[in-house]
């Protein structure tokens, strides 16, 4: 339904989930976004090792720097 899990989510992941992005302000998760969506050219056009750059994303997303 609209207020359950997306499909192949497990409720307590998204239970989890849901409390990280709380704690997170708008324009965090829109920065996030956007170093996402570099990853995915990094990727594609082999700007960055996009393993490297996949680290160092999750390091600083988890420190709350990204």
């Amino acid at each position: 339904g609209a207020r359950g899990a997306p499909e192949g989510v497990h409720p307590f992941v998204l239970k989890k989930i849901t409390a990280q992005v709380s704690r997170r302000t708008l324009e965090s998760l829109r920065r996030e976004q956007r170093e996402l969506l570099y990853l995915d050219r990094c990727s594609k056009q082999s700007w960055e090792d996009p393993e490297i750059a996949l680290e160092k994303f999750l390091i600083e997303a988890a420190l709350g720097q990204g």
